[in-house]
């Protein structure tokens, strides 16, 4: 007995119809949300761009108050200038502290979203919580290298494609290197020259504004890496958010039922 073939008019069954793509929810992790971090990166290169400029302000007013002290030295003393380079001074200070305070919370606060985030997307074995992330930033001495392993652990946490804890390295990416060194020679070099090199003999002045100078020269740099790694931190979460949660599913492919049978009685 020959079974019904299909009819190729029949409606389609529910394992035939196409499947409907619906945007997917940011991935979660418990109690951890994927959050976006786009925006927040391009504030925080901004933030730092703008350090980077009044950093360049001040070596430009150092510079000035340099040829006004070499011209004390030769005899000639203007003092409307000097009146000028200390107000431009008092108000770099300001622009600076200014600058300063807002680039470390806003940069504080892409650390804590970017290691809340790796965490969201898959990634396991962390050391660092996003709390002690930012909070190791602050603790006496550790802050020498604890920031900078946290640092290296969201960097390759973010990585596009693992496993959960294949992204695991143990060597720093030469950017991040390059920034935290930068940040300390600046640090340091800042506060040797502030107690150290001050003074108001004319040549003292003049030592100071050139070691300001360099200062200000290693502060430019740190911030340049600075966003390179905040650039990097954030491309490399979007990425990772793609191949998480942006990955087209897999299709279903539905075997043909080849029609069957029946074997045929030759006894009748």
């Amino acid at each position: 007995m020959l079974l019904e073939p299909l009819n190729p008019y029949a409606p389609p069954s529910v394992d035939d119809a196409p499947v409907r793509k619906v945007s997917p929810e940011p991935p979660r992790d418990g109690a951890f949300r994927y959050r976006e971090t786009r925006n927040l990166s391009l504030l925080v290169i901004g933030l730092l761009g703008a350090c980077a400029l009044v950093s360049l302000l001040h070596i430009w007013s150092a510079l000035i108050e340099n040829e006004l002290v070499a011209q004390v030295l030769l005899g000639h003393f203007d003092r409307e200038a000097f009146d000028a380079v200390d107000e431009r001074a008092r108000m770099l200070q300001v622009a600076s502290a200014v600058t300063v305070l807002s680039t470390a919370m806003a940069f504080l606060l892409f650390v804590h979203r970017t290691s809340t985030n790796v965490r969201a997307l898959g990634a396991r074995n962390l050391e660092y919580s996003p709390a002690w992330a930012v909070g190791c930033f602050f603790v006496p001495i550790a802050s020498l290298w604890k920031p900078v392993a946290a640092m290296r652990e969201l960097y390759w946490a973010a990585e596009p494609e693992h496993d959960g804890t294949s992204w695991v390295r143990r060597e720093t990416p030469s950017v991040i290197g390059a920034w935290w060194v930068l940040w300390w020679a600046a640090m340091i070099g800042f506060s040797l020259n502030k107690e150290l090199l001050s003074g108001s003999h004319p040549e003292q002045v003049i030592v100071h504004n050139q070691v300001g100078v360099a200062v200000q020269l290693i502060r430019v740099a740190a911030a340049v890496c600075g966003a390179l790694v905040v650039r990097e931190l954030s491309r490399r979460q979007q990425e990772r958010a793609y191949v998480v949660f942006s990955r087209p599913p897999r299709k279903r492919t539905k075997k043909r039922k080849e029609p069957a049978f029946e074997p045929l009685d030759d006894s009748k």
